[in-house]
């Protein structure tokens, strides 16, 4: 795994409240950065390439005054094999 990896950007901040938050986050992050890429690992997949395939699945949201709609992602095998492995089957 490489900082790459977490598509980080710089911050800039001055308040000491604002930094340490920003340093929990960016730990946290790579905490789950890094369970992901071991789970990934028992099907031979490195962590960019994971990320790619997850990355893929789309869903969304139409509104209007009257109604909320819900599009749910059509996963391929590929995401389904990861969504197993981490457990979240569909």
């Amino acid at each position: 795994m490489s900082k790459s990896d977490l598509f980080i950007r710089p911050a800039f901040h001055y308040k000491q409240e604002r930094i340490e938050s920003h340093v929990l986050i960016c730990r946290i992050a790579l905490l789950v950065m890094r369970v992901f890429e071991d789970k990934v690992k028992a099907l031979n997949l490195p962590l960019g390439e994971a990320i790619r395939i997850m990355m893929a699945a789309k869903s969304g949201v139409v509104a209007n005054d009257k109604k909320t709609l819900i599009i749910e992602p059509e996963y391929n095998e590929a995401q389904i094999a990861i969504l197993k492995i981490l457990n979240l089957d569909t």
